[in-house]
């Protein structure tokens, strides 16, 4: 079901990615329509001209990246993504005392499937060729889809990159252009 002005649906999942360990536990989480699984197979990235992507709990910084996103749409509807839907990643250095001295924050906007690394983003475009996730069928979800993050503005081929060596936490922000209930 579709909605002229859509509807704002988000989806914060908090974890810790980690540029120095790697952590490979493995988390479903299903927060009413989207089933995001995370561990070594489903949360990856790319960099440079990299085609065959790797596990995203260590990332380099001062390089562009592309995070790829296993996502699953549980719902009887199908999901449109809008060109706001972003990775927001929010720096956790700490300070000896424990305060935080940190306040680099970073946000992946969605890029086009085509999209393979941060050497050859290709913007979203949302009306024309947009992520639509497929509704779920009776017995349940038919698959699922990669979804990639990887621009510095939304809809745009600007790659990004963490500025700093230092763990982030990030959340994931789905805003859909179709209606989610």
């Amino acid at each position: 079901m579709s909605s002229s002005r859509g509807r704002q649906f988000s989806f914060y999942y908090p974890r810790l990615v980690n540029i120095f360990a790697s952590n490979s536990n493995s988390t479903n989480t299903a927060h009413g329509s989207l089933d995001v699984k995370f561990d070594v197979n489903t949360f990856n990235f790319t960099q440079g001209r990299q085609t065959v992507s790797q596990p995203a709990w260590n990332v380099p910084y001062n390089v562009n990246l592309v995070f790829w996103i296993k996502v699953t749409n549980n719902a009887i509807y199908p999901i449109t993504l809008s060109k706001y839907s972003d990775l927001y990643l929010i720096c956790e250095r700490y300070g000896q005392t424990g305060e935080q001295d940190c306040e680099n924050v970073v946000d992946f906007f969605v890029s086009d499937d085509r999209t393979v690394n941060p050497s050859s983003i290709v913007a979203y475009d949302e009306v024309n060729r947009p992520i639509v996730l497929p509704a779920a069928e009776p017995n349940g979800p038919t698959g699922s889809t990669i979804v990639k993050y990887g621009s510095f503005i939304p809809s745009s081929t600007t790659p990004n990159k963490l500025s700093m060596a230092t763990p982030y936490l990030f959340f994931l922000v789905f805003s859909t252009k179709s209606k989610v209930w």
